[in-house]
This record gives structure tokens, sequence and C-alpha cells, in this order.
């Protein structure tokens, strides 16, 4: 089974993947995962193992994670996915997340990691010269999230999709079930 996990960015994607895979390797159920960003670097232990799948097998769930899944840069048509999850966050999340990310693109004097031109930045850490371009990010991203998330709910409108709300903790993101955005699964 084919599963798209998406959204806009920084909202708890890659979590939710890892959690899911987690929960499905704990219950013995084969699973695979992938995320489309093609990170260099190991991010998590759990992405060890994350790679891009060349073929897939009956009898495994994989899980995908492309934050371009429902535009014109998708790894994947949406038809060609078994299920979708909708990550989104409200305002006040989203923008706890990117305090939390911001601060975290500081002291790594990286951010805003690109699949093409890979991450801007001095890549030297905590470098004030960071800091005013990781703010206009962040506010960037804030002003068009609406934009982005109006555009991916006309995308999925006849997809199947399960809707999630990510919820900011201390100890990072938690995760709730909304109704789905169009198909009874």
């Amino acid at each position: 089974m084919k599963i798209l996990i998406t959204g806009i960015g920084i909202v708890g994607k890659s979590t939710l993947r890892r959690q899911l895979v987690q929960l499905f390797r704990s219950l013995q159920w084969p699973v695979a995962h992938f995320d489309a960003d093609n990170f260099i670097t190991t991010r998590h232990p759990i992405d060890r193992d994350c790679a891009e799948p060349k073929t897939f097998a009956e009898g495994t769930f994989y899980f995908i994670e492309d934050v371009h899944g429902t535009g014109g840069g998708a790894r994947e048509p949406l038809e060609k996915y078994d299920l979708i999850i909708y990550v989104q966050a409200s305002l006040i999340t989203h923008s706890l997340f990117l305090i939390s990310r911001g601060w975290q693109w500081y002291k790594n004097g990286n951010y805003d990691f690109d699949q093409q031109t890979g991450w801007k930045g001095t890549a030297q850490r905590s470098d004030w010269r960071n800091l005013i371009p990781i703010v206009k990010n962040c506010l960037r991203i804030l002003i068009r999230r609406q934009v982005w998330i109006d555009q991916d709910h006309s995308a999925l409108s006849k997809a199947r999709t399960i809707k999630v709300l990510a919820h900011w903790t201390p100890d990072g993101p938690e995760f709730s079930l909304l109704p789905t955005l169009n198909k009874t699964i």
C-alpha cells in the first residue's frame, strides 16, 4: 500500500512518518519509508533505512513523505497513492514549529533546504549573518501558508485523504485525526 504524507513545510510530516514506521514495525508489519526531500545526511536514527523504493511489493506499507506531493514537483501523481495523509497545523502551532526550526537553523548555520540547491546559509554555527534571512524565510512561510493550504486542498479534492492536525508540544509534535477532506475512507 502506497501512502503519501504531505502538507506545507514545517508542520510535522517527518515526525508523523517516523511515528507510523515505528508503530508498523512494532506490530511486525512490513513497512518502508522515503522522504522525497532527499536529505544528504541522516536527520534521525529511524531514517537510516529511508530510501526511495525501486519496486513496490504487495503486502508492504510504503510511507512516502513529499512536501510537493500535491503540486508540480511531486515524486508521483496523486492517483498512484492508495491513501494520502495531509498534515496541517493551526497558525499558532505552525508559528511555534517555525520558531523551533528557526532556532535549529541558526544553531546549525543552515536553513531552508531545497532539493536542487541544497541548504542556504553560511554553514557557520550560530552565525548572526543567518538571523535576518531565517526570520525572513519564516515570515514568508507564515504569510503564504494559507494560499498553499488552499492549493493543496483543491488538489486533494478528489483523492482519498485523511487530514491530520499537528499540535506543538515541548517534546515535539503530537497528532490528531480530523474528518476527511473529501472521500470516506
